[in-house]
C-alpha cells in the first residue's frame, strides 16, 4: 500500500484529535441546547439539529486511526518492553478507548500527546505487568486526557470512573495473549472490559501501590 506523504502522515494524529473535539463539543451542545432549540421555528430547528448531528457523525467516523492486528502486536510489544513504537501505541490506545466508550460521552484521549510522551520517555518496570500498571496509573490522571469543561462534581466523578475502568481494561488486553485477527482482538478488548468490571471489588484501593496493581493486572490477563 502506498504510504501518505510525510507531512500528511505527521498531521493525521492532530487532525484526529481535533475531530474528537468536534464530536465532543457537538455532543455537549446537543444536550445543553436542545431545550433552547425547541423554541426555534421548525425550519431553523431542523437545520440546527442536522448541523450538530453532522458534526457528531463526522467526528466519530474519522477520529480513530485504522489499525490491524499487527499494530496491536507492536503496542503489546512496547508495553512488554520488547519494542519502541510510540505512534502505533498511541493509535492502538486511542482506538481501544473509542471502542470501549462507543457512543457514550466522556473525556477525550489525545493520540498526539500519547505518542509524544512515549517518544521521550519509556515505561519503567522489570515485568510487562509492572509497565502496564505504570501505564494505567499514570494515564488515568495525565495530560493525555482532555477533560470536558463545565462538568458537575457528579459528572467529573463519572468521567474519572470511566478512565479508571478504560485504562485498566486496555492494560489487561495488551498483556493478554494476542488474537489472530482484528475481530478477535476487538472481542478480547470487550471481554477485558467485562472482566475488569466483574473483578472491580478485587481492585487494589490505592493506585499508587503499583506492585499490587501489577499483580491484579497479571491475574486478569491470565484469565482473559
Amino acid at each position: 500500500m502506498r504510504q501518505p506523504p510525510a507531512l500528511f502522515a505527521a498531521l493525521q494524529m492532530p487532525l484526529r484529535d481535533a475531530l474528537r473535539g468536534v464530536a465532543s463539543v457537538a455532543d455537549a451542545a446537543h444536550g445543553r441546547l436542545e431545550p433552547a432549540a425547541a423554541l426555534l421555528p421548525e425550519p431553523v430547528r431542523q437545520g440546527f439539529r442536522e448541523g450538530l448531528d453532522a458534526a457528531r457523525s463526522a467526528g466519530r467516523r474519522l477520529m480513530a486511526a485504522p489499525i490491524d492486528e499487527e499494530d496491536v502486536e507492536r503496542a503489546a510489544a512496547m508495553l512488554a518492553g520488547r519494542a519502541r513504537a510510540p505512534d502505533a501505541f498511541a493509535n492502538v490506545v486511542a482506538y481501544a478507548w473509542q471502542h470501549l466508550r462507543g457512543e457514550a460521552p466522556g473525556p477525550l484521549v489525545s493520540e498526539t500527546l500519547i505518542a509524544g510522551r512515549f517518544s521521550v520517555r519509556r515505561l519503567r518496570g522489570a515485568t510487562p505487568e509492572a509497565r502496564a500498571a505504570q501505564f494505567a496509573t499514570e494515564f488515568r490522571v495525565s495530560s493525555v486526557i482532555v477533560r470536558r469543561p463545565g462538568l458537575t462534581a457528579a459528572e467529573q466523578a463519572a468521567d474519572q470512573a470511566a478512565l479508571d475502568h478504560g485504562f485498566t481494561a486496555i492494560a489487561v488486553w495488551l498483556l493478554a495473549a494476542r488474537g489472530a485477527t482484528m475481530a478477535e482482538e476487538e472481542t478480547l478488548l470487550t471481554l477485558s472490559s467485562a472482566l475488569v468490571h466483574a473483578a472491580r471489588t478485587d481492585m487494589p484501593a490505592d493506585y499508587e501501590d503499583e506492585a499490587a496493581f501489577a499483580r491484579h493486572l497479571r491475574i486478569l490477563a491470565d484469565h482473559l
